[in-house]
């Protein structure tokens, strides 16, 4: 049996993506890139919203241009996330960070737990771009939406559920939102009770690397729709979503750690960056990682 390993991993930047083809044969690693597309937020209701239907035709063209591989697998900047019903559906286009409806809203989350103990909670620097707060914002300006959220999920794992995979939260994305317990690697009770947010409306946690799919499914012909679906052309009948293709450490582009202090004072987060260590976007086109 051949101990040849070939993955297809898409890392998405801020303004650009592409899909790499990766060859392990037990002892080397050669990869190398096979499509590159652009990433370009639409405005849609008054939001700056990522272009989800253009990007699963872009995902399903790599995929066409890959042949044959092993697994499948997606890295993406954190904090944004994406809604699903209980059919599995999107419910609309995720927001992108760089929309303006989280202003001022870490002020108004301080009304409610003091910056010092949200970030003694998460360890994450407080921005406004972080998932909390966008939930918070989707919870005053479009309260109905998230009403009818069955599931939330960040950006890596609503790609992989959108082509068959289970929907799962992968924890170092998860990482990101401002809402994760480094210590306990589970999301923060306090934090979500003091926000009124509900941890079930979160699809389930899992580790990196976690196998979450062994097959895809993409259309026929005409517009993606996630619940259309086509017979696995490769000849590899078990295909693999997982979130990585390394045991390194990885949360999109950058992560940034910090150790939560009794003395901290200004809620400010001592940052590390770590390069991901097997994709990585041009600086023009990248995100946040973990902010």
């Amino acid at each position: 049996m051949s101990n040849t390993a070939i993955v297809l991993a898409f890392d998405f930047g801020a303004s650009s993506g592409r899909a790499i083809r990766a060859v392990y044969d037990g002892q080397n690693l050669n990869y190398e890139e096979i499509h590159r597309f652009e990433n370009i937020p639409i405005e849609k209701d008054g939001h700056l919203c990522w272009d989800v239907e253009t990007l699963l035709k872009e995902i399903h063209t790599a995929i066409q241009k890959a042949g044959t591989f092993d697994s499948l697998g997606f890295d993406t900047w954190g904090v944004d996330f994406g809604l699903l019903d209980a059919d599995g559906h999107l419910l609309a286009n995720p927001v992108h960070y760089r929309d303006a409806r989280t202003n001022g809203k870490p002020e108004q989350a301080a009304a409610r737990m003091p910056a010092e103990e949200l970030y003694a909670h998460t360890g994450n620097q407080i921005m406004a771009i972080n998932t909390l707060f966008q939930l918070l914002a989707l919870q005053e300006q479009e309260p109905e939406l998230l009403q009818k959220a069955a599931q939330i999920l960040f950006m890596p794992d609503l790609f992989a559920a959108l082509l068959g995979a289970e929907p799962v939260c992968e924890r170092s994305i998860a990482s990101t939102s401002q809402m994760l317990d480094p210590r306990t690697g589970q999301w923060s009770r306090e934090v979500l009770a003091a926000y009124g947010l509900n941890a079930n409306r979160f699809a389930p946690l899992v580790a990196s690397g976690t196998v979450t799919g062994t097959s895809y499914r993409t259309p026929r012909r005409g517009p993606l729709r996630p619940k259309s679906s086509i017979p696995c052309t490769s000849p590899i009948s078990r295909m693999r979503f997982t979130r990585t293709i390394s045991r390194a450490a990885r949360s999109g582009q950058w992560t940034l750690s910090a150790t939560p202090s009794r003395h901290t004072a200004d809620a400010t987060a001592t940052a590390r960056s770590v390069p991901s260590p097997c994709t990585r976007a041009p600086p023009s086109s990248q995100g946040p990682g973990n902010p």
